[in-house]
């Protein structure tokens, strides 16, 4: 019997591929964490559009938000390059959807130690 994971399948429409997962950027470092893979994201216009969106809802800069993009996914350069980071970039296209993570922010967490 198969666990149900939460995460929805990796689907390809319109020659792109959908993933649905958490998104944080950090610094010089965007990650999609979807399907149980890490997927390093380009950082370009999209991510900024995606990154205004996310502040919204974030209680701290480290607060991961859930998202469905679109996009190409390839080989990460950076990892080609001098082996750091994950195998495969996505290239985000379009922004479906973003909404707070279910998950417990930082911030939550600092509150129930006190």
């Amino acid at each position: 019997m198969a666990c149900k994971q939460e995460s929805v399948p990796v689907e390809k429409a319109d020659q792109k591929i959908q993933l649905k997962g958490e998104y944080l950027h950090h610094g010089d470092a965007a990650v999609l964490i979807a399907n149980g893979e890490f997927y390093a994201v380009q950082l370009d216009e999209q991510t900024d559009a995606l990154d205004a969106q996310a502040k919204k809802l974030q209680s701290t800069p480290f607060d991961m938000v859930r998202v469905i993009v679109k996009g190409d996914v390839k080989p990460n350069p950076l990892k080609e390059e001098n082996g750091e980071g994950w195998d495969q970039m996505i290239v985000i296209d379009t922004i479906i959807e973003v909404r707070a993570s279910k998950a417990m922010p930082v911030s939550a967490l600092k509150q129930e130690d006190n």
